[in-house]
């Protein structure tokens, strides 16, 4: 969609009729945003089964327009969808939805994703504000702040960047933009330079990498791993009428590190998952002009996260929930200093930790620093109460960066391992 927001046309559409309820079956394994005018679906949300299939379709209504981009929020009980002016909120427990505004001084957001702490980032591609960066420290933007500035530039996406906490962001330009490292505190450290036309960014604690999705035409498309760190793209594939218009990509934590990716093109428009170690693409839906795909997730893919930041001397508070398939199993969290080499657990994943002190204690200590690490879920699939960890007041900790992860298990042993999560101590 970025790069053709223009085409946004909000006059007397039938998707701004009463709200609907956004109760997703349980069947619903990926949800889409569909971005369109000229797409059957209009400006809604689209849920798939495992196959592919469609089990519902949910209306996006005003103020509720032109998606940008999707992702679960923090407590995994919900979706966000940063459209054009704002987030919006769809329940999938109860349904509800709850619209919030953001600052965006005139512009358009292009692209939002999740913050370690809780909270939200997002980048303003077009209008007054463009080149903005915002970060809030909740999923309701609250607390909203201007991170960075990058005046007249079209920002196209932003991720967080797991391993360090840091951000990428996508200048989105023709024939070639930039990837920005940015740091916590809105600083721009490193640049990759004339990358084509970038659409979707996200980390995976897989190999420490970010990938993308480019929006170019033709031979010119394709899903890019990225090396921050020698500032180096390398084009992964796959190049053609699969990946035309590439719009959105998201790693998929478990059970491996494929990517989600969704394409915006022509007739059919393609939700698919390409694995990085061997280059295969599975193809969940194609559509005929039903979905102009502007972003993808997997539902409940956040078992794991902060609520709020971590301070020395302060509470450093986490969500667990694994969703109504887990109720009644007992679950494990457990923190490290590192997410690789990480613990497999085949068929099931990765715990994505080292085994460490830090883990070993985690696992063993207990009240007063760890509480509620251990348990049984509850029938929402939720460790409650959550856990938490009392920080002790040691002003060396303040910059260590410390990773988290959870299982849930039974009598037949893990079930069920979360996304990876990492937190940097203030």
């Amino acid at each position: 969609m970025r790069g053709r927001i223009a085409l946004v046309v909000l006059a007397s559409m039938p998707w701004l009729a009463p709200p609907v309820p956004a109760q997703l079956p349980p069947a619903t394994r990926y949800v889409a945003s569909a971005f369109g005018t000229y797409m059957t679906a209009g400006n809604a949300l689209v849920g798939f089964d495992a196959a592919g299939a469609i089990t519902t379709v949910v209306p996006l209504v005003a103020p509720n327009t032109a998606p940008s981009a999707i992702g679960m929020a923090p407590t995994n009980d919900a979706i966000l969808v940063w459209d054009v002016g704002g987030v919006h909120r769809h329940d999938i427990t109860t349904g509800a939805t709850v619209f919030t505004s953001l600052l965006t001084g005139g512009g358009t957001i292009h692209w939002g994703a999740l913050d370690e702490d809780g909270g939200m980032i997002w980048c303003i591609g077009t209008g007054p504000t463009q080149g903005d960066v915002y970060k809030s420290l909740d999923p309701a933007g609250s607390f909203t702040t201007r991170l960075s500035q990058l005046p007249l530039q079209n920002l196209n996406a932003v991720c967080w960047i797991g391993a360090t906490g840091e951000y990428a962001l996508a200048q989105y330009a023709v024939p070639g933009g930039n990837v920005y490292v940015m740091g916590r505190d809105g600083t721009i450290l490193r640049a990759i330079p004339n990358l084509l036309e970038l659409s979707g960014l996200d980390w995976s604690p897989w190999d420490l990498q970010v990938y993308a999705s480019n929006f170019g035409l033709g031979s010119r498309t394709g899903i890019y791993a990225l090396d921050l760190t020698a500032s180096r793209p390398a084009t992964l594939g796959p190049v053609g009428p699969l990946s035309d218009t590439n719009n959105s990509i998201a790693v998929l934590h478990q059970p491996s590190s494929r990517l989600l990716c969704a394409e915006f093109g022509n007739s059919p428009q393609h939700l698919w998952t390409f694995d990085p170690a061997t280059r295969i693409v599975t193809t969940i839906h194609a559509s005929s002009g039903q979905v102009g795909f502007s972003g993808a997730a997997a539902v409940r893919d956040r078992p794991l996260w902060a609520t709020a930041p971590w301070s020395v001397g302060g509470r450093g508070d986490l969500s667990v929930h694994f969703g109504p398939a887990r109720a009644g199993d007992l679950y494990q969290v457990a923190l490290s200093l590192a997410v690789q080499p990480g613990i497999p657990v085949p068929p099931i994943g990765r715990i994505h930790l080292a085994p460490d002190d830090v883990l070993r204690a985690s696992l063993h200590l207990g009240p007063p620093l760890f509480h509620h690490f251990a348990g049984r879920l509850d029938f929402e699939g939720r460790a409650w109460p959550p856990p938490f960890v009392l920080l002790p007041v040691i002003p060396a900790l303040r910059g260590v960066r410390v990773f988290g992860a959870a299982v849930a298990y039974d009598l037949r042993g893990i079930q069920a391992i979360s996304n990876a999560w990492g937190t940097t101590i203030q």
